[in-house]
């Protein structure tokens, strides 16, 4: 629970929250059976070519899909250098407010 603003706060599972909303959801990129989701992804976006889908491609899409329709007022993706380095110069990044947490070390 955060006190300072009455807000029960929740940490679950992307399959915990399926069929549910909430006003907020923290996706972070994992990294599973030899590459990230996030990256597996990123066809569906514009960046890379869409080759043949495999299955665990078209997993990573529909657990992506179901945790970043859940929240009704924000949503945060936190994504690994590598990954971000690769969505950094497309059209996809202008849809996002982009807060580079390297910089809050300095």
């Amino acid at each position: 629970v955060d006190s300072s603003k009455n807000r029960l706060i929740h940490f679950q599972t992307i399959h915990g929250i399926k069929g549910e909303t909430h006003d907020a959801t923290l996706y972070l990129e994992t990294e599973r059976s030899g590459g990230s989701d996030l990256n597996r992804i990123l066809c569906y976006f514009g960046i890379g070519k869409k080759r043949d889908i495999t299955d665990i491609q078209n997993y990573s899409r529909k657990l992506a899909y179901v945790a970043m329709s859940r929240p009704r007022k924000l949503l945060c993706i936190a994504m690994q250098e590598k990954t971000y380095c690769k969505i950094k110069d497309s059209d996809l990044i202008n849809d996002f407010e982009v807060i580079d947490i390297r910089d809050l070390r300095k």
